[in-house]
């Protein structure tokens, strides 16, 4: 349990290692105020979108070491065990989706919790970096004659 653990708080810190430098990246290209155009918000949701199926990746590689090289536990039910068995199980449980049709059991549960935690952290970090960039875009296309 002690290796899910760190294992999960190093992926975890990749994590928002990532989300900071796609979102810091991308603010640089990302005018303020009302010069924002439609491309930047396209720019920025795009970045975003990089930026989680970075991390849902980077999950289903900790999941496929846990499980295959460390023996922390395994996963059933529709899974073939190929990469993207790990990285469609890794996006349900970032994203909390929670289908039921692949269960994780043993130490790598811990990890698929904490890939949900996470998942949603990031997502609330997503929502409020974007918004104030969407909404300033509607300002302004509402200001254009």
């Amino acid at each position: 349990m002690l290796a899910a653990t760190l294992l999960s708080i190093i992926v975890v810190l990749l994590c928002v290692l990532v989300h900071n430098e796609i979102f810091r990246f991308s603010s640089r290209y990302t005018p303020e105020g009302i010069m924002i155009e439609r491309r930047h918000v396209l720019f920025l949701m795009s970045a975003a979108l990089a930026a989680h199926i970075v991390e849902i990746w980077l999950y289903a590689l900790v999941l496929l070491v846990m499980e295959r090289s460390l023996g922390l536990g395994h996963i059933t039910g529709d899974f073939g065990g190929t990469l993207w068995d790990y990285v469609y199980f890794s996006a349900v449980s970032y994203t909390s989706l929670g289908l039921g049709d692949v269960w994780p059991h043993g130490p790598i549960r811990f990890l698929t919790g904490i890939e949900a935690l996470n998942g949603l952290i990031m997502i609330g970090w997503t929502i409020a970096f974007t918004y104030p960039v969407v909404r300033d875009a509607c300002r302004s296309e509402r200001k254009r004659p």
